[in-house]
């Protein structure tokens, strides 16, 4: 009789220690699951806070785009109105103009360039909060899927 009851007392100490074990396994999943939705979490804000700088970078780029045609045609307009009898104030002229649509393209390239580079890093920002996203934390038995 006393030997069952030392059983008994083992065994509910086991069960006991098991419940406070298996508890505390929870709690330092529990705060990995936290730590991970709350990197989520800051990712996906600087995701939105890159999405609204391109927002306004394309906006700049677009003002620039409108006011570099506009001195262009000024400057088109400029020409053709003023007759220019001195071929050396007309070449300088046409240089210019080069200049300025080579200018012009190399801006067209770096912007493209540029966007390029957000795209690729968005895409980077994106397939990593997936990444993250997809992890798994093992519970014993249980496993909790984000």
């Amino acid at each position: 009789m006393r030997g069952i009851k030392i059983c008994i007392g083992i065994l509910f100490v086991l069960w006991i220690a098991t419940i406070i074990g298996g508890y505390n396994i929870y709690l330092l999943q529990r705060e990995k699951i936290e730590r991970l939705r709350d990197g989520n979490n800051s990712l996906l804000q600087k995701v939105s806070l890159q999405k609204r700088e391109i927002t306004k970078l394309g906006e700049k780029i677009e003002g620039l785009s409108k006011r570099m045609r506009i001195d262009m045609e000024r400057l088109e307009s400029k020409v053709t109105s003023n007759t220019l009898r001195n071929e050396a104030i007309s070449s300088l002229v046409q240089k210019m103009k080069k200049n300025i649509e080579e200018w012009q393209k190399n801006y067209h390239s770096i912007l493209k360039e540029i966007r390029q580079y957000l795209e690729d890093w968005r895409k980077d920002v994106a397939s990593q909060i997936s990444q993250d996203s997809s992890q798994k934390v093992e519970l014993g038995e249980i496993a909790v899927e984000k």
